[in-house]
């Protein structure tokens, strides 16, 4: 364990102390990037060899991108995703010579796991050379503090001869004083365990565990499944290996024949000239099925990784098997499409949701999970490379979504949704207040939402009217302005500071 000094632990304080000061009473927005900046600087500071590393530069693209995203869209998947990155780079500056973003994360895991202990740890040095510091310490106190005492004088010869220049040092004396009882009085109990989440934050960062090299272990693991040898003595006819092999064979018989009738409905049923019956409830066919078949998916995964994980990868004559699990593995692909266009069909009829996207992007790395696992089954690769690959995988479709202001295109969507009766108008309140401009100017659109809703009949609906939508649409904004008015700076962002001027300017009157 690399010694701890005092600047470390000054930097963990002033950390703290920074933490507190951009989050406190405010919301995470330009703060969120201002504080991961910081804490991403001390960590990379006087480290070059960091500069070099691929996962390094590969997780500060993603910080950096994500934290710009936070600023300009502060969306709530842009700061999750961003803080995603920015332990991921944590982690990969901690162990330099990590190669995959999901053991950079669990190396911070760990740092955090084990922050009690070596925030405590002692610079070893000071033991052994004590005199030789405290000299040096007293040396340099000795020649700063002459210096202080001759300008010491000069100030008071000055503020004794000069009214004006008295008078700006007493202006400025006070304004410190004000200051130092502005911050006396903002002293709470909450104040100070605030301060310590910022602590406790930045000790994960600036004090890393590598008492057990993640790294090292990470360097153990190969991309390729090894062959077993002592076990492969095919002599004995009640193997364990042998039966393994019979029942998964048995088993991707089974299984293919079963996935292929439900494959051969959907596909006559929903991929060509799909209509809702009268009577018909797409939400549960939607909800449930997806959810049911979206678990059947991972199953599936988690059975061929089971069976593929050692020797009988290399069980003389396999092919029936490995062409067996190629043919599970395109049927679920073929799956995950009659899944997608569940998720299509129920957001043609009744416009997007928070949920209905969240689908479709499971739906994407379920994509890449499964033609994974073909290159897998095919050659050999381990749950390391799958590991390795999807990480990757993840990477890029994070990046994609906090790309994207998800609050905008759901109301943008939703409003010009050709289905009236199916949009849920409550769902309007559940994105932010920032979207009170758009809502204003189509308050139309969304009456006529309401009124098709009425008649409908649908009952979950709360607002019947579109009086009371105006109403709680006025004390939502009002309660949003009131809370920005008491925002500081830290707070600021660029979707929030458009609507801002959208409502003061009055350009969207409430109709």
């Amino acid at each position: 364990m690399k010694s701890i000094t005092l600047k470390n632990h000054l930097l963990l304080l002033a950390s703290g102390l920074c933490f507190a000061f951009l989050f406190w009473k405010q919301q995470a927005a330009l703060n969120v990037f201002l504080f991961s900046t910081i804490l991403s600087a001390l960590a990379l500071y006087g480290n070059k060899a960091a500069w070099k590393n691929r996962l390094v530069q590969l997780t500060i693209i993603g910080s950096i991108f994500t934290g710009i995203m936070v600023v300009w869209n502060n969306s709530l998947a842009a700061i999750i995703i961003h803080i995603i990155f920015f332990y991921a780079l944590i982690g990969a500056i901690q162990a330099q010579s990590l190669k995959s973003l999901v053991f950079s994360l669990y190396q911070v895991l760990l740092s955090y796991r084990a922050f009690p202990k070596t925030i405590f740890e002692v610079d070893t040095q000071m033991d052994t050379k004590p005199i030789n510091r405290r000299s040096k310490w007293l040396y340099h106190f000795s020649l700063s503090l002459i210096p202080i005492l001759i300008v010491v004088v000069f100030y008071v010869l000055y503020a004794l001869a000069n009214p004006r220049f008295l008078s700006l040092s007493n202006q400025f004396w006070s304004s410190i004083g004000n200051a130092l009882q502005q911050f006396y009085d903002s002293l709470s109990i909450g104040f100070i365990l605030f301060t310590c989440l910022g602590l406790i934050i930045s000790a994960g960062v600036l004090f890393k565990y590598t008492r057990k090299s993640v790294a090292a272990w990470e360097d153990a693991q190969s991309e390729f499944i090894r062959r077993q040898r002592k076990q492969l003595d095919y002599s004995l006819p009640a193997h364990g290996l042998k039966r393994e092999y019979r029942i998964a064979l048995l088993l991707l018989v089974l299984v293919n024949g079963l996935l292929l009738i439900v494959n051969a409905i959907d596909i006559n049923w929903l991929w060509f000239g799909f209509t809702v019956p009268d009577g018909f409830n797409l939400k549960q066919f939607v909800h449930e099925g997806t959810y049911v078949l979206i678990f059947s998916i991972l199953l599936s995964i988690g059975i061929i990784l089971y069976f593929f994980r050692r020797n009988l990868n290399f069980y003389p004559n396999n092919k029936w098997l490995i062409g067996l699990a190629n043919s599970w593995m395109v049927q679920n692909l073929i799956l995950a499409i009659s899944v997608a266009l569940r998720n299509y069909y129920y957001i043609h009829v009744h416009a997007l949701a928070y949920k209905r996207i969240g689908v479709t992007f499971f739906l994407l790395l379920t994509v890449i999970g499964l033609l994974s696992m073909l290159v897998k089954i095919n050659r050999h690769k381990s749950f390391f490379y799958l590991l390795r690959v999807n990480a990757l995988g993840w990477y890029a479709l994070l990046i994609i979504m906090s790309a994207i202001n998800w609050n905008l295109v759901l109301v943008n969507y939703n409003l010009n949704h050709w289905n009236p009766k199916g949009v849920d108008v409550d769902f309007y309140f559940d994105l932010s207040p920032r979207v009170s401009p758009i809502l204003e100017q189509n308050l139309p659109t969304i009456e006529k939402q309401i009124e098709a809703n009425v008649a409908a009949n649908n009952y979950w609906e709360e607002y019947k009217d579109i009086e009371s939508f105006k109403d709680e649409l006025a004390h939502r904004k009002s309660e949003w302005l009131n809370a920005c008015s008491e925002y500081g700076w830290p707070s600021w962002n660029y979707m929030d500071q458009q609507a801002l001027n959208q409502l003061m300017l009055g350009r969207y009157a409430t109709k």
